[in-house]
């Protein structure tokens, strides 16, 4: 409902309103963010760039930040960014790096934040809470690098603006050039402004739907796509609903 990138990074923001001036800001690394933030106290920002990535596998990435070396039980680099911020948040509660490292180690993604599932003959990785370029592109980066054969199933991104069509195009360009580990990537999306992805997209096997079901059909249909699945949309598009119509054919 907000509208613009620039309107949440608004809203994000004001729970700086609510600190104390000895308290600290802690945020990504993001433009937006530092212009609209507005807070006199000690503000720390973290970014992947900032740590050197020592093994990057399905289900593990390591990497040594400030001298460190840490774990956690998942991949993408996104991910690791984000552990950044569990780091950030315990040394701002004095916690002890042992106690950070374990924390790390034990971390179990919520609902619909890269579910790992089988469901019959497919592999499953439900990554659609919420999408928006950035994440959508930490997403593409994660599969292009690490699996074979996969099947892209993306959705519409909400709250994008005026801007909405040339950031859903700048994804299918984002596709365009990333190096892949295979050649026969599968790309299905789902929604109008999805279909600026599917028609930017070039030289791979492509399908494009406007309904949840006409997806679920498709995937269950065809027995030759790639056996690993990956959904990612906002979370309006109710992608869950093609993961329990693929449930419920393989019961």
């Amino acid at each position: 409902r907000l509208g613009s990138r620039e309107n949440i990074a608004v809203a994000k923001c004001e729970v700086a309103k609510y600190l104390k001036p000895d308290g600290t800001f802690i945020a990504q690394d993001d433009a937006l963010t530092k212009q609209t933030v507005n807070f006199v106290g000690e503000k720390r920002y973290f970014s992947v760039d900032d740590v050197e990535i020592l093994l990057q596998e399905i289900g593990k990435t390591v990497y040594k930040y400030n001298g460190e070396v840490y774990e956690v039980p998942i991949e993408g680099l996104h991910n690791v960014e984000n552990s950044m911020a569990a780091i950030f948040v315990g040394e701002a509660l004095g916690q002890n790096v042992a106690d950070i490292k374990s924390g790390l180690l034990n971390f179990r993604p919520i609902e619909n934040r890269w579910n790992v599932e089988k469901i019959g003959r497919f592999s499953v990785v439900n990554d659609c809470y919420n999408a928006n370029p950035e994440s959508m592109r930490a997403t593409i980066d994660t599969v292009l690098n690490l699996y074979e054969n996969p099947v892209l199933i993306l959705g519409n991104m909400g709250e994008l603006g005026d801007d909405s069509e040339k950031y859903h195009k700048q994804v299918g360009e984002f596709i365009n050039k990333h190096p892949r580990k295979s050649d026969k990537l599968v790309v299905v999306t789902v929604g109008e402004l999805a279909k600026c992805i599917s028609d930017v997209v070039a030289d791979v096997k492509k399908k494009h739907f406007d309904t949840n079901e006409q997806v679920a059909e498709y995937l269950l249909k065809n027995e030759n796509i790639g056996n690993i699945l990956f959904f990612k949309a906002s979370r309006s598009m109710k992608f869950e609903q093609i993961i329990n119509e693929i449930k419920g054919d393989m019961r």
